[in-house]
């Protein structure tokens, strides 16, 4: 089902699922800063939780080749 601009999901799971129960992901990114004309995307980790027990996880460097350019001390990267 493709929802629109300001459409509500079907109710029923996984949306009305409690919130202790609701399967959740959780995104972070490593970046080299936040002006997105001259700093980029190093790293992207995503961690699926459901009932608060992580379940799967990834983590991916971005474009790798490019990281020498960048100040490991910033990022630990």
């Amino acid at each position: 089902m493709k929802l629109g601009h300001g459409a509500e999901p079907a109710p029923g799971v996984p949306w009305d699922d409690p919130l202790d129960r609701a399967p959740l992901v959780f995104l972070d990114l490593e970046m080299t800063g936040l002006d997105p004309s001259s700093d980029r995307i190093l790293e992207v980790c995503a961690q699926r939780v459901v009932g608060g027990e992580l379940v799967a996880s990834l983590s991916t460097l971005v474009r790798p080749h490019d990281l020498a350019a960048w100040e490991a001390s910033v990022h630990g990267i």
